[in-house]
């Protein structure tokens, strides 16, 4: 009889085990995910059309996961290359061309499609050639602030053909051009930065020195006698004889043009007025303070300035009447009318007068006249937009100008009734938009103002609705003539937003 020893029965017994367990079934290969990359309107691409011919590019905004390409001049596509770490980068162009984004190849973690609802193909406008700009000297454009002590800073103020050049004492230079000032039309720096200047291409600029600093390490400041003249001067003088009393009445103000360091008195008053240098304002005189037509307006040094030694500890403003009132001047050169096709391009612009309130209307259904006081925007100018009755292509504006308390006004060459008329501005249907069963294509033209798109698409496997709305002055902004929509799975539906006074043709 054989015996078994213990180590035998266990492998036995392993191997039994091994018979009956299930065969373990190799590892599923992992799905690669697909991806959607969103193209957002600021970075679509955009055309910079500088003046001539040789400035022009076109700027990219670099998409994660994404490529750009440009086609040459013959028509070939080639790729955009950013360079290092940048996020955006520029191509010349001298003609139109085509631009378009594609995702990068797919890698082992996740596949990429532009996501629906985005565009893939944009055609750029044409390059124009523009008139060339010059300018002189950038000093026109350089202010230097003398400060008490070495706390001195320099103004910059924007122009398009110029390109300053800021380094912070123990910082690397930084450029900025009219974009990079975005919505300010100067920027202040210290004065003991290392500034310099360039014309920006397509422009002239003669000379781009920047001159000597006009600022001390002084501890004190001193604010010359021509400043201080210049600075406080008679603002508005209304006629006595018809300028009224009471509430709405005229009255007379002081013109101060602010000075850093200098704060101000107007006749009797106790707190100082300190205007902010360069600043403008008007400020309104008590009658109480007008002796003999005249009123004191006394300057103080503030801590760390001083008046120069020659400077008047006061200035005498005189607001006597003259014997003969010449009344302010309207003319039509005053009023710029645009009768431009489609109705929310009509316009009226006034270059407003000051003592002078504009009253601007159109009739109502039973034809009287509704008339409104205009203010002036900051730039001093007055903006009114015709409004058209529905189903009515035509229009008229009232303008009735009425002089304030004191003063007199003098109409006779102001045309009062400006009309306007909308025609019937035919649109082909091809020229607004296109499709095809997988694309669609709007063309920014005169007469559209937006787009509603629709369709249908996919994100790998998964099936999605897809919308979008574009803004026509999204487009034209960027030098954009059209954009292109593609990867729908059935033709999109495109429903364009006209313009009031055009119509879009069957065909």
């Amino acid at each position: 009889m054989t015996t078994r020893t213990r180590l035998a029965t266990t492998i036995a017994a392993v191997a039994a085990f091994a018979l009956l367990a299930p065969t373990t079934a190799h590892a599923a290969t992992p799905t690669v995910p697909t991806k959607g990359i969103k193209v957002s309107l600021s970075q679509y691409p955009q055309l910079i059309d500088r003046p001539g011919t040789t400035h022009d590019v076109i700027r990219f905004t670099k998409v994660p996961n994404a490529n750009w390409s440009i086609t040459s001049a013959d028509g070939t596509p080639t790729p955009v290359a950013f360079s290092g770490a940048s996020t955006t980068t520029t191509v010349p162009v001298t003609t139109a061309r085509t631009v378009t984004i594609a995702p990068v190849e797919a890698t082992a973690t996740a596949t990429y499609v532009i996501a629906p609802g985005s565009p893939s193909a944009w055609a750029m406008a044409t390059p124009t050639n523009g008139p060339a700009v010059t300018v002189a000297a950038v000093t026109t454009f350089v202010t230097w602030n003398d400060l008490p002590g070495d706390k001195d800073t320099v103004t910059l103020r924007r122009h398009d053909a110029i390109v300053w050049s800021v380094a912070l004492p123990g910082k690397t230079a930084v450029e900025y051009d009219a974009e990079r000032f975005g919505k300010k039309t100067e920027l202040t720096f210290p004065a003991k930065s290392t500034i310099t200047a360039r014309a920006q291409d397509g422009y002239t600029v003669t000379t781009t020195t920047i001159g000597t600093p006009t600022v001390t390490a002084d501890p004190t400041t001193t604010v010359k006698k021509t400043a201080i003249e210049a600075a406080a001067t008679v603002g508005d003088n209304p006629y006595d004889a018809t300028k009224g009393y009471g509430k709405g009445a005229s009255v007379e103000t002081v013109k101060i043009v602010g000075l850093n360091g200098v704060s101000w008195k107007i006749g009797g008053s106790t707190k100082p007025l300190k205007v902010k240098a360069g600043q403008t304002v008007y400020v309104p005189v008590d009658p109480d303070d007008i002796k003999d037509d005249k009123v004191e307006v006394t300057p103080s040094a503030e801590r760390g300035y001083a008046l120069a030694g020659d400077a008047p500890a006061s200035l005498e403003l005189d607001f006597a009447d003259p014997d003969t009132v010449t009344p302010i001047r309207l003319t039509n050169a005053m009023v710029t009318k645009t009768d431009a096709p489609g109705a929310p391009y009509d316009t009226v612009r006034i270059a407003a007068e000051r003592n002078v309130t504009w009253w601007m209307g159109q009739k109502d259904k039973k034809g009287k006249v509704k008339y409104t006081a205009m203010k002036p925007g900051r730039d001093g100018t007055i903006l009114f937009k015709p409004r058209y009755d529905k189903d009515s292509f035509a229009t008229s504006v009232f303008l009735k100008p009425i002089a304030n308390r004191g003063y007199l006004i003098n109409a006779s060459g102001l045309t009062t009734e400006l009309t306007f008329a909308v025609g019937t501005q035919p649109l082909t249907k091809a020229s607004v938009f296109t499709t095809t069963t997988s694309s669609a294509t709007l063309s920014a033209v005169p007469g559209v103002d937006a787009w509603s798109v629709k369709y249908s698409g996919k994100v790998g496997e998964k099936a999605t609705n897809a919308s979008a709305t574009v803004k026509a002055a999204d487009l034209t902004n960027r030098g954009i003539a059209s954009v292109t929509f593609t990867g729908a799975t059935a033709t999109p539906t495109v429903t364009p937003k006209l313009t009031k006074g055009y119509a879009l043709n069957a065909s």
